[in-house]
Order: structure tokens, then C-alpha cells, then sequence
């Protein structure tokens, strides 16, 4: 299955939060799964996490 990736922010307060968004090509209605990242940040090991779940 084709995924859709893209690092997005996330207004937290004052604070600008960075995410990546992970999502299949798809129409149908899925249910959202959190990843949340280690102490090192959204690196690529959590974001071959991300995309493995959006599989």
C-alpha cells in the first residue's frame, strides 16, 4: 500500500511541536495510531516506525 509522509507541527502553547505524518493513499475511514518518539527526537528509526504502521 502507497503511503503519504510529511513532517507537520503541532501548536502546543507558545510551542511549535514537530511531528511526522504518516498516512495510506486511501479514502476509506482508518483508525490513527501514536508513535511517540524516543529522547533523541522524531529520527529516522521513529520514522520507519510511522511508516511501517501507515503500511
Amino acid at each position: 500500500m502507497d503511503i503519504n509522509t510529511k513532517t507537520v507541527q503541532i501548536p502546543n502553547q507558545d510551542l511549535l511541536i514537530a511531528a511526522y505524518l504518516a498516512e495510506p493513499q486511501t479514502t476509506e475511514v482508518l483508525p490513527a495510531i501514536i508513535v511517540v518518539q524516543e529522547i533523541f527526537g522524531v529520527n529516522e528509526h521513529i520514522q520507519d516506525v510511522t511508516r511501517r504502521f501507515a503500511q
